[in-house]
């Protein structure tokens, strides 16, 4: 039994250091929208955070098991990536409901940490899309520093760059504004740059997968390049829906969970570029100017398949599939 625990506890080791490196690199993305946005940033994070343990440690009590750190770190990790997904103006109410669905309907019903087949910080903000659609797409300028630290905000919102692709114009916004995050969108959604930069963090220490998140890059800037929403060049189209938007958040942020992402090489890019077909047809033809979310439950739930089918192909041979084991730090195989 001791051995059992000991294994247990090791196969856990590199699922902790995923969360710790997550969390380091989201650490300046919540700087940085703090000096956007001002200490109202803080406050959702703190409610997040706060509200995500709670939930976390009643639900692990209520099902008769301990609570292990790996429980504390991801209720944490899930309520910093909601966060980063929404405005400087949602109400703090809608930030609890938000991160308590992701860990009493996403999380905790399937098993709890490592279990779930959805992403829950994805499926949150989905919730939230359609329930409170006009506070979750509709957004402050940022340095607008009217904002207040706790209550409501009802002052001069805009809609992002992704609602002026998706009514066919360019938006108004240009590059450079867009790299360094002076436009409006989610909370840690707009610095281009520094998502960049934190993405090659998680690449570097191999806290997410490169074939997965430049798979996904990859096909959403190939769609965008083949079908523009814009009139001026291919490239400008390319451009402006990589940077308008979660998508270079999500590539690094969301699609790579190793929870609901396949666990081989090639199953990993596959997942990758399908999930960035799905975003775009969502994004051209969705309801929303942002479908991303809605790709990674899409992507999730069609992951089985994606695991099995290329689990029969290796060196262009057919081969007996085997079972997917969804373990938490597991090596990939060739």
């Amino acid at each position: 039994m001791q051995a059992d625990a000991k294994n247990k506890k090791r196969a856990q080791q590199p699922g902790h250091r995923r969360m710790v490196n997550v969390l380091i690199a989201i650490a300046p993305i919540l700087a940085m929208s703090c000096y956007y946005y001002g200490t109202r940033v803080l406050y959702m994070a703190l409610a997040a955070i706060g509200t995500g343990l709670a939930a976390e440690l009643i639900c692990v009590k209520l099902r008769g098991r301990r609570v292990e750190l790996s429980d504390g770190l991801s209720s944490v990790v899930t309520a910093l990536l909601l966060t980063m997904l929404l405005p400087a103006t949602m109400p703090m109410l809608l930030v609890i409901f938000g991160v308590l669905f992701a860990v009493v309907v996403i999380k905790q019903p399937f098993g709890g940490y490592g279990n779930n087949p959805f992403n829950p910080a994805a499926c949150a903000f989905a919730f939230l899309s359609i329930c409170w659609p006009y506070y979750t797409y509709h957004y402050p300028m940022p340095f607008d520093h009217t904002l207040a630290a706790w209550g409501d905000n009802a002052g001069k919102l805009l809609t992002g760059p992704a609602m002026s692709l998706k009514m066919g114009s360019l938006p108004r916004y240009d590059m450079m504004d867009m790299l360094l995050g002076n436009a409006p969108g989610g909370l840690g959604t707009t610095n281009i740059l520094l998502l960049c930069a934190c993405g090659l963090f998680l690449l570097a220490t191999k806290t997410v997968k490169p074939s997965i998140s430049l798979g996904f890059l990859a096909s959403c800037g190939l769609f965008a390049f083949l079908f523009p929403r814009i009139t001026t060049s291919r490239l400008d189209s390319l451009a402006y829906e990589l940077m308008a938007g979660t998508i270079v958040f999500g590539a690094f942020f969301l699609i790579t969970d190793p929870v609901t992402a396949p666990k081989k090489r090639l199953a990993q890019l596959v997942y990758g570029v399908l999930a960035g077909v799905i975003t775009m047809l969502f994004r051209h033809f969705g309801a929303f100017s942002q479908g991303l979310v809605f790709a990674v439950i899409f992507a999730n739930a069609l992951m089985p398949l994606v695991e099995r089918g290329c689990s029969k192909l290796r060196f262009g041979k057919y081969v007996k599939s085997t079972p997917i084991v969804a373990e938490e730090g597991a090596p990939d195989e060739a």
